[in-house]
């Protein structure tokens, strides 16, 4: 009969292999990776951009033309008219 230290290192390696030959080869999947959803892109009906075209718009028209220089007296910002200057009158 063999010693019984060496019977038990006989039955665990042969366990072990029986139990290594049981299970697949295959590693653990890994968790999926966290995605931010995507950024959300402003479309050209949008009431936002409507009005930030609109306001663009206005800006660029004041910054053009008669209205924007300071002979009119529009917008009551003390500019001279025609009939104030000394050749109007």
């Amino acid at each position: 009969m063999a010693d019984p230290v060496t019977a038990i290192a006989i039955a665990s390696v042969l366990s072990a292999g029986v139990t290594a030959m049981s299970m697949p080869n295959t590693p653990t999947p890994l968790p999926a990776p966290k995605v931010p959803p995507p950024p959300v892109m402003p479309l050209p009906d949008d009431a936002a951009v409507a009005a930030a075209k609109a306001k663009s718009l206005a800006q660029q028209t004041a910054r053009q033309g008669r209205a924007s220089t300071i002979l009119t007296g529009l917008s009551g910002g003390g500019g001279v008219t025609g009939s104030q200057t000394k050749l109007g009158g």
